[in-house]
C-alpha cells in the first residue's frame, strides 16, 4: 500500500527530485502507456514498452518521430542491453539508463542496421528519440532523469 501511495504521490506532484528513484514497475503494472522525462531543460515525451511483443516491435515501421517524443524500455532487472534496427526506418539515438535513472550510455543507431547496439554497462531502461536529440540538447552520460506530468 505504502508503494501504491508512492506511485500515485509522484503522478501528482510533477517532478521528482533527482535524489529520489523513480519507481520501475508502476508503469507496466498499471498498464500506463505514455510518460513525460525531464532530461536538462528538455522534456520528452514517451511512449512506454513493457511487453516483449511492445518492445520487439518498438519504433518499427515508423517514417518520423515527432522532435521531443520518444520510446521507453522497460526491463525487469539491470543487465547488459542490446538493441538493433530492423525494420526500422528512421536514424535514432538510445540512452541506456540504470535503476537510479542515471544515463550510463548513450549510443547513435543508423535506420535498418541489423548491428547490435550493446549498453556499455546494465541497464534497466532503453530510452530513444531522435538522431542526436541528446547531444543537441546537452544530454551527457551521468545525467539523472526526471518525470514530469
Amino acid at each position: 500500500m505504502k508503494f501504491l501511495t508512492l506511485v500515485f504521490s509522484i503522478f501528482l506532484t510533477g517532478c521528482v527530485q533527482a535524489s529520489e528513484p523513480l519507481p520501475v514497475n508502476p508503469f507496466c503494472q498499471n498498464k500506463i502507456k505514455s510518460v513525460n522525462l525531464v532530461l536538462g531543460k528538455k522534456t520528452l515525451k514517451t511512449e512506454i514498452a513493457c511487453t516483449e511483443q511492445e518492445k520487439e516491435y518498438g519504433l518499427m515501421n515508423r517514417t518520423s518521430l515527432p522532435e521531443n517524443n520518444g520510446m521507453l524500455f522497460i526491463f525487469n532487472k539491470p543487465q547488459t542491453l542490446s538493441f538493433w534496427m530492423k525494420n526500422t526506418l528512421i536514424d535514432l539515438s538510445i540512452a541506456y539508463i540504470d535503476q537510479d535513472w542515471k544515463i550510463v550510455d548513450i549510443r547513435e543507431m543508423k535506420s535498418q542496421d541489423l548491428t547490435p547496439i550493446v549498453s556499455k554497462k546494465p541497464a534497466i531502461f532503453a530510452l530513444e528519440a531522435n538522431p542526436y536529440w541528446f547531444s543537441k540538447n546537452n544530454i551527457k552520460v551521468g545525467d539523472t532523469i526526471k518525470m514530469s506530468r
